[in-house]
């Protein structure tokens, strides 16, 4: 057994020898005229792609021509009235919106400011109140009541402030444009520095 084993293993050894030959050679394969056609075809196939592209680059023609062309069209059909130019850019009017928005956003922060101040002395009193009780559990409820209280307060505020900054600046991109058509693109002051203040 071992032996025909020995004969199986020489005779398939045998083969590759003889199949791949010296230095990975193919000496047994039928030899195709596979790789001519393939070459003839990729070299015709490129020969199309090149004379596609160059007639296309040929209608087109030099840009100077087609230009004063396509100007030639655009004025010949163009019968179009001309609009009247766009409305100057009224700088006083600019100003009154300016100072109108920032006024706006300089008093919320004002309130702001106070209704935080007022929240933060309530706090402070109710906690010396729930400082000064005795009884464990009714301090404890005492804290939590004016911590609940403060943070409650203090979401208000931010809330109001928010929206009476939003809505100055609302009102000032409906007084810009009334400006002008270039007070826009002038006005380099965005909403979003207020914002992080």
């Amino acid at each position: 057994m071992r032996l025909k084993k020995l004969d199986v293993y020489w005779e398939i050894s045998k083969s590759n020898r003889e199949f791949y030959g010296k230095g990975r050679q193919v000496t047994n394969m039928p030899k195709t005229n596979m790789t001519r056609k393939h070459l003839i075809l990729t070299t015709l196939a490129s020969a199309a792609i090149f004379a596609l592209a160059f007639s296309a680059i040929a209608q087109a023609g030099p840009k100077g021509k087609q230009n004063e062309k396509n100007k030639a069209t655009l004025t010949a059909t163009s019968t179009k009235p001309q609009t009247s130019p766009q409305k100057q850019l009224d700088r006083a009017c600019m100003i009154q919106a300016v100072e109108k928005r920032d006024t706006a956003v300089i008093n919320a922060f004002t309130t702001y400011y106070d209704a935080m101040k007022s929240a933060l002395q309530t706090r402070l009193d109710a906690f010396k109140a729930a400082w000064n009780n005795t009884d464990e559990t009714a301090r404890k409820e005492a804290l939590k009541t004016a911590e609940q209280t403060f943070k409650s307060s203090s979401q208000n505020a931010k809330k109001s402030l928010r929206n009476s900054r939003q809505q100055a600046w609302r009102q000032f991109k409906k007084d810009r444009k009334a400006c002008g058509a270039t007070g826009a693109s002038e006005d380099t002051a965005t909403e979003g520095l207020d914002a992080q203040l």
